[in-house]
């Protein structure tokens, strides 16, 4: 019976799951810490200006610190996915090498 997943490959996402939980939080907590700051920047923003409610809005919407706010929110949130994404992959492919070594234990290929 061929194996899908080898050793190596399940050894690998063990290795990347055990070294990268702290990166994966760090990652996390900068996406949320940028979408708080966008938050805030606008409400500054909104307070500083002057006109109606939806001129204040459109101010704040635009302004060049929200922006880069945004920019910045849109760096972490890729970070966030990379990680979020690699950790389904790796258990993903744990997941499968299991469900591999069972099968082969049932049809007597390992003992």
């Amino acid at each position: 019976m061929r194996q899908i997943v080898s050793d190596e490959k399940v050894e690998t996402a063990f290795d990347w799951l055990a070294e990268q939980g702290g990166n994966s939080a760090q990652a996390k907590a900068e996406k949320e810490l940028a979408e708080g700051m966008i938050k805030a920047l606008k409400a500054e923003v909104f307070l500083q200006s002057e006109g109606t409610v939806a001129e204040r809005q459109a101010k704040a919407d635009c302004h060049p610190r929200v922006i880069a706010g945004i920019k910045e929110f849109a760096r972490a949130a890729g970070a966030d996915n990379f990680h979020v994404n690699e950790r389904k992959t790796h258990t993903i492919t744990i997941e499968v090498w299991r469900t591999e070594q069972s099968n082969m234990r049932s049809l007597g290929v390992l003992e």
